[in-house]
C-alpha cells in the first residue's frame, strides 16, 4: 500500500473514530458562524427573537437561565452542523473542561 493510500485509511479512520466518540455531536447551522465562503453553508439558526416557549417539557419553559431562552424553541430549519469529538494522535477522546458538563446543561435547559 502505497504511502498516500495509507495516509487517506488512518484520516478515514480517524474521522470515523472522532464521529463515534461521546462527545461528537450534531448541532443546527448558526447564522454568523459559518466556515468559508459556502454560499449554501449560510446558517439558518438565529437568537430567539421572543421568550415564548415552544417546546413544553415542565422544565425548559420555566427555567430562567439565559440558554433556557434557546432551548425552549423548536426550529424547523433544515441545515446541521456535524462536529466530531477531539481526539490525540492515539484516538483518545479530549473533552475540554468548558464542555465537560454540556450534556448535563442541554438536559437542564436545552442548550448549551
Amino acid at each position: 500500500m502505497s504511502d498516500h493510500t495509507n495516509n487517506i485509511a488512518k484520516g478515514r479512520d480517524f474521522a470515523e473514530e472522532s464521529l463515534k466518540a461521546c462527545s461528537a455531536k450534531v448541532w443546527l447551522a448558526e447564522r454568523g458562524k459559518e466556515m468559508g465562503d459556502c454560499t449554501h453553508c449560510s446558517g439558518e439558526w438565529s437568537t430567539p427573537q421572543d421568550d415564548v416557549a415552544e417546546i413544553l417539557n415542565d422544565r425548559w419553559e420555566k427555567d430562567t437561565n439565559v440558554n433556557a431562552r434557546y432551548g425552549r424553541k423548536a426550529p424547523y430549519l433544515t441545515k446541521i452542523r456535524i462536529f466530531g469529538a477531539f481526539l490525540n494522535d492515539l484516538y483518545d477522546e479530549f473533552i475540554p473542561t468548558k464542555k465537560r458538563f454540556r450534556a448535563n446543561e442541554i438536559h437542564k435547559v436545552g442548550w448549551s
